[in-house]
């Protein structure tokens, strides 16, 4: 006989918490589950507590296996189950009494092809919780009680954190879809995550917090990214994911969404690395994922700073890249559009000079705005710019363009003043030079 819900828990070395784990699936609402537990080879005393816990409730089936990792883990557990549906489990996290009750019955009242929901953070070493608004942005989610891809096909990689352990799946969508976890030591659901959002027909939201993930538990899976071998497996499970999901004939409509949330993942990895983990994986980025799309513009990334460090790895060295990164973190960029509405710029046909960190900023968030229009970009090294697939002009054409303010996207206070006076000064009205590192409280008044 089937039941409601299988719940599958891979464990490897995780003593310190799997009571609290185990302790909260047994004590759930919804009494027709099994809790598969996959003991992962563990050395530590899982295998005591799962071998206690095994002989205390029926419904715990346990599966010993020596050290595979925690996604053939998984996958045995979900090759054994026999629940309608399944949740996977991390041994170091928990869940709220109801959890498989309401998503049980929310997913069986919308047939959805999986359930999410919200879940509370907490710091394991401090016990404080954490700010969980990265896990589900609702604010991208449609005013639908069901959804899928074709609602929401520029967000659906990034409207939430791609993750497993957050949704109830409906088991026969996973068999139908192909689904399965990568054999990789770190990374591995990424490719089950991801799929599962491209594939799905419905997908239900609850907006609670039904499960409590920790984090910084340094014997966690995920510790391990920030190594060679760690970031080499993250860029394997990207590459493996735009392989699988290229093959989709909606691939345009979500192609998008998926380079984001990849570039970005890919990137917040890259900025927690050190030393030669860095060297490796900036290399992997530019090579292997950056050089092998096409060029992208400004408008293509969802956050402005993506798009910063997109340009400065094609340009630089990684060296040169960690310097850029240190100048942002050391000088403030300036809201350009805020800017340039508080000094109540007449007209809004906007030029900039300059494409380094501030000029791509900049740009970035005027293209964003309704208000305001970038009529044209000027650099000095137009040319190299330009093949980096940035739009900027010659400054010889500055004559010839119509603009009613030219905004000198540079920080430093000396070239500022030498570009406003020396380039800019005798070819365009003083009144129309705005240069917001130099004075902020006025446009240029030294003319």
């Amino acid at each position: 006989m089937n039941n409601a819900v299988s719940v599958i828990i891979p464990v490897f070395n995780a003593g310190n918490y799997l009571r609290q784990c185990i302790n909260s699936v047994i004590s759930q609402t919804l009494r027709d589950i099994e809790i598969i537990c996959i003991d992962d080879g563990s050395t530590d005393d899982s295998s005591r507590i799962l071998h206690e816990y095994s002989q205390r409730d029926f419904r715990i089936k346990l599966i010993e296996q020596t050290n595979k990792g925690v996604g053939v883990a998984r996958n045995t557990g979900l090759e054994l189950s026999n629940g309608k549906y399944v949740l996977f489990l991390d041994a170091d996290d928990y869940i709220e009494p109801d959890l498989l009750e309401s998503a049980f019955v929310e997913a069986e009242a919308s047939n959805a092809d999986f359930v999410m929901f919200d879940a509370y953070c907490f710091d394991d070493e401090s016990g404080i919780k954490l700010d969980s608004d990265w896990i589900v942005k609702t604010e991208l989610l449609p005013d639908t009680r069901t959804f899928s891809v074709k609602d929401i096909p520029k967000h659906i990689f990034t409207f939430s954190y791609n993750v497993v352990w957050n949704k109830l799946y409906r088991k026969d969508f996973v068999l139908k879809s192909g689904l399965f976890f990568l054999h990789l030591p770190n990374s591995q659901d990424s490719y089950f995550a991801c799929m599962s959002l491209a594939l799905a027909k419905k997908i239900n939201y609850i907006d609670r917090k039904l499960i409590h993930y920790r984090r910084n538990n340094k014997l966690s899976i995920s510790s391990g990214l920030f190594t060679n071998a760690g970031t080499k497996n993250l860029m394997s499970a990207m590459k493996r994911i735009s392989s699988e999901l290229e093959g989709l004939e909606f691939f345009s409509s979500i192609k998008q969404s998926f380079f984001n949330y990849s570039t970005n993942l890919l990137l917040w990895a890259l900025n927690k690395s050190k030393n030669s983990v860095y060297e490796e994986m900036f290399g992997r980025i530019k090579t292997e994922w950056f050089e092998q799309h096409e060029t992208f513009s400004a408008e293509y990334f969802y956050q402005q700073g993506d798009y910063v460090q997109y340009q400065s790895i094609l340009r630089n060295s990684p060296q040169e890249h960690l310097a850029t990164l240190q100048f942002f973190k050391d000088v403030e960029i300036i809201d350009i559009c805020e800017y340039l509405r508080q000094k109540q710029v007449s007209g809004n046909r906007i030029a900039l000079y300059g494409a380094g960190e501030i000029g791509l900023a900049f740009y970035r968030n005027l293209k964003k705005s309704d208000v305001v229009e970038v009529v044209a970009w000027f650099d000095r090294d137009y040319i190299s710019l330009k093949e980096s697939g940035i739009p900027v002009s010659s400054p010889d054409e500055i004559r010839a363009e119509d603009f009613d303010a030219i905004v000198v996207a540079v920080h430093d206070p000396g070239t500022a003043y030498y570009i406003s006076y020396n380039i800019l000064g005798s070819i365009v009205p003083h009144e129309k030079i705005i240069c917001p590192y130099l004075d902020k409280e006025t446009k240029l008044e030294f003319f």
